[in-house]
């Protein structure tokens, strides 16, 4: 084959928003497994445990969840995570399981509180109080727990510089 023919089979480098797009539409897409389990693991306690406030219920079951939740996200989305450690980057991926968690808690809590919330009333506002950080549970994940090491640039040694040697 030659270099023409081999550089002509060779994809055009996409662009930094079709990359952003492309991991924002796995997120989206892969939220459409986890948020269906989180709930109905959710409506699950809630049956369980009748008399706990279905807000507690909901931290409860977002902390169990993280971890399966985490390695799907990195493996799909953010595919070998940032090159730091994968501990880091759980804790940073909890926390904003937390945040969604205490958002939509918050909602579900005072739902349960003021209209003894049934089924679904519960869901309507776990999914209402989740709603208000996934744009930016996104943006964190992306620029911050996955977001890629840059590279270090390499020690300069004083007078290798050739603006600097007399």
């Amino acid at each position: 084959m030659t270099q023409e023919a081999a550089a002509s089979t060779v994809a055009p480098r996409r662009s930094p928003w079709t990359r952003l797009l492309g991991r924002f539409s796995k997120y989206s897409a892969l939220s459409l497994i986890t948020v269906p389990v989180a709930l109905t693991l959710l409506l699950f306690a809630v049956k369980l445990f009748p008399h706990v406030n279905a807000g507690l219920l909901n931290m409860l079951v977002g902390t169990v969840l993280t971890p399966p939740s985490f390695m799907l996200y990195r493996a799909v989305v953010w595919k070998g995570g940032s090159g730091r450690s994968v501990w880091r980057e759980l804790f940073s991926f909890w926390q904003t399981v937390m945040l969604g968690a205490i958002s939509s808690s918050i909602v579900i809590g005072v739902a349960d509180a003021l209209l003894d919330a049934n089924g679904i009333m519960i869901i309507v506002a776990s999914l209402l109080g989740q709603g208000i950080i996934f744009l930016l549970r996104f943006v964190w994940l992306d620029k911050v727990a996955f977001a890629k090491r840059a590279l270090s640039p390499e020690p300069v040694a004083p007078g290798s510089l050739p603006c600097l040697q007399g």
